[in-house]
């Protein structure tokens, strides 16, 4: 996915604000979103929410089954809803709510040894399960290449960009 405008940037993070305020006050989504340009194309997408500087929810996408626009509002909506790790998001929590939202690249292989803290996400899958971490939350949280063993992990990746 081609590297987004500024406007488009703005556009996105909007949209998905509008999707988790239309959620928390309403249980419902927004009537009318985007469905052109950028937000016609599809790739994956996570939208990660913070209340006072705190995760709040952190819900996407890896496969792209959806165009962009329908993505975020979906993904938006169930990070302040649905993320079971926290209660969902309540009115009084909007005022302090900050959003980030990474769009992700096609996810391709790649040699443990050539992983870049911080560029790359990875996508691991083990018996069935998978995970994926964003190469910003490797950054917040001051991982290092040896805090997996070469030998743990498998080949896999996926590559980000942050709108924060």
């Amino acid at each position: 996915m081609p590297s987004l405008s500024e406007a488009d940037r703005r556009a996105a993070l909007q949209l998905a604000r509008t999707a988790v305020v239309e959620a928390v006050s309403h249980r419902r989504l927004p009537d009318v979103f985007p469905r052109e340009g950028v937000f016609a194309e599809r790739c994956g997408v996570f939208v990660t929410l913070h209340v006072a500087k705190r995760l709040q929810g952190c819900i996407g996408v890896i496969e792209p089954n959806e165009p962009l626009g329908e993505a975020i509002v979906r993904c938006a909506a169930n990070a302040a809803l649905e993320d079971p790790r926290f209660a969902p998001m309540k009115m009084q929590q909007l005022g302090e709510l900050s959003i980030e939202i990474s769009l992700l690249s096609h996810v391709e292989p790649i040699a443990p040894e050539s992983i870049e803290i911080g560029r790359h996400g990875l996508l691991v899958r083990l018996h069935g399960q998978r995970g994926l971490l964003l190469p910003q939350v490797a950054i917040e949280h001051r991982l290092t290449r040896g805090a997996v063993p070469r030998r743990d992990l498998p080949q896999g990746r996926t590559g980000s960009r942050s709108l924060a």
